[in-house]
C-alpha cells in the first residue's frame, strides 16, 4: 500500500508530485488481496477464527470477553489511524501502518500451539506446557491443570466426533439440510444467528460508516468533518472498551436491546436533523447534531451488533453444524454489506436523507423487538 501512496516529487519543482499511474489502482486492489484473505473485515472469517482460537485457550469465565476483544482492537486501529493521519501524509500513514503487523510477527513466533490442537495431536506434554504458559503458571509447580486438560480433552473428542473432513463437504451439508426440522437445534440457531445479522446489517451501518464525512457536510455540522471522525473513534473506544468489561457480567441479550435502542434513538434524531436543516433558528443551535447522532449511532452498534452476534453463534450453534452454518453467516454478511453500502447512496440521492434515516430507524426499532 505504502507504494501506491509514494509518489516522486517533479524535477525542479520542490514539494511537488506527479498525478498517480494507472498502475497504482492495480497495486491497491492487489494489496487488498492478502490482506481480505487473512483477516477481512471485522465480520470476516477472521472474527470466526478469533472466537474459535478464544474458546481452545481461555477460560469460560473470561470467554465473552475475549469474544469481544477483537471489535476493541478494531477502534484502537480506527482511533490510531485517524491520529496518526492528523500529522502524517500518505506514505508515511501506509509505513507507519506496516510497523505493527511486523512487530506481531516478530513476537507471535514464540507462540506456543493451543492446548487443543496439541490434545487432538495426542501431545498431551506439550498442551500441558500450552496451558501453563497461557495461565501464567509456566513455573508455578503447584498449579493444577488437570481439570481444564480434561475439559479441552473432552472438547477435544467432541470435536474429532465430526471430523475427516466431513462437516463442511456438499454431501453433509445436504444430509443435514434435509434433516433440518423446523425444531432442530441447528435450524432454532440458524434463525437467530441469521435474524442478527440481516438486521445488524439493515439498520444502515456501513453506508454511515463509509458516508460519514459526507453526513457531515451534508448535514451542515458547525463542526469539522475530520473532527467529528476523531470524536467518532474516541467514543466509538470507550464504549468498545466498557462491552469487553461488562458482557461477561451483564450478558449478551442486554447489550444488543441496549445496542439496538441506541441507535434508534440516534438515527432518528439525525433523520429529524434533516428535515430541520433548513431552520435557521434550529441550526444556529443544533449545528452540532450530526456530530453527535452519528457518534453514537457507530458507537453503540460496535458495543452491541457489531461483536455479539457472531459471539451468539460461536456458542449456540451445534459443533456438528458449525463449520457451513458459520460460512453461510459470512457469505450473508458480506453480501449484505455490499448491498447496504450500495443503495445508501441510491436512497438519499432518490428519497433524500429524512426518509432514509427512517427507514434505517424502522430496522433499530425491529432489531430491539427480535
Amino acid at each position: 500500500t505504502a507504494l501506491v501512496a509514494w509518489r516522486p516529487p517533479e524535477p525542479g519543482v520542490p514539494g511537488s508530485r506527479p498525478p498517480r499511474l494507472p498502475l497504482g489502482a492495480a497495486l491497491l486492489l492487489l494489496c487488498c488481496i492478502p490482506d481480505g484473505s487473512s483477516r477481512g473485515s471485522p465480520s470476516a472469517p477472521r472474527r470466526l477464527s478469533f472466537l474459535s482460537t478464544a474458546r481452545k485457550i481461555s477460560e469460560v469465565s473470561i470467554r465473552g470477553m475475549l469474544g469481544c476483544y477483537l471489535d476493541f482492537m478494531i477502534t484502537i486501529g480506527f482511533l490510531w489511524t485517524y491520529i496518526l493521519n492528523t500529522f502524517l501524509d500518505y506514505f508515511d500513514l501506509t509505513i507507519s501502518s506496516a510497523v505493527l503487523p511486523a512487530a506481531f510477527l516478530l513476537s507471535f513466533i514464540w507462540m506456543p500451539e493451543s492446548p487443543v490442537y496439541l490434545l487432538a495431536k495426542n501431545r498431551d506434554d506439550k498442551a500441558v506446557k500450552a496451558l501453563r504458559f497461557f495461565r501464567g503458571a509456566k513455573y508455578i509447580k503447584d498449579f493444577d491443570h488437570r481439570p481444564e486438560i480434561e475439559v479441552m480433552r473432552d472438547f477435544t473428542k467432541e470435536g474429532a466426533t465430526y471430523s475427516g473432513g466431513t462437516t463442511t463437504s456438499l454431501g453433509y451439508i445436504k444430509e443435514c439440510l434435509f434433516k433440518l426440522g423446523p425444531v432442530s437445534t441447528t435450524a432454532k440457531a440458524m434463525r437467530i444467528i441469521f435474524g442478527l445479522v440481516i438486521i445488524a446489517q439493515a439498520t444502515g451501518i456501513q453506508g454511515v460508516i463509509y458516508y460519514t464525512v459526507e453526513i457531515f457536510q451534508s448535514g451542515e455540522s458547525s463542526i469539522s468533518p475530520y473532527i467529528c471522525n476523531f470524536v467518532v473513534a474516541i467514543v466509538q473506544f470507550l464504549l468498545s472498551l466498557l462491552t469487553v468489561m461488562v458482557v461477561d457480567r451483564v450478558g449478551r441479550r442486554l447489550l444488543l436491546l441496549l445496542s439496538g435502542a441506541g441507535m434508534a434513538v440516534s438515527i432518528a434524531f439525525l433523520a429529524m436533523h434533516f428535515l430541520m436543516i433548513d431552520n435557521k433558528s434550529y441550526m444556529a443551535n443544533f449545528g452540532w447534531m450530526p456530530c453527535v447522532t452519528v457518534t453514537l449511532f457507530i458507537s453503540t452498534y460496535a458495543s452491541g451488533f457489531g461483536p455479539l452476534p457472531w459471539l451468539v453463534m460461536a456458542e449456540i450453534v451445534p459443533t456438528e453444524s458449525k463449520g457451513w452454518v458459520s460460512s453461510i453467516c459470512v457469505f450473508l454478511s458480506w453480501s449484505l454489506q455490499f448491498i447496504t453500502t450500495k443503495l445508501y447512496s441510491i436512497m438519499v440521492s432518490e428519497m433524500g436523507e429524512p426518509i432514509t434515516y427512517a427507514i434505517f430507524c424502522l430496522f433499530c426499532v425491529l432489531s430491539v423487538v427480535y
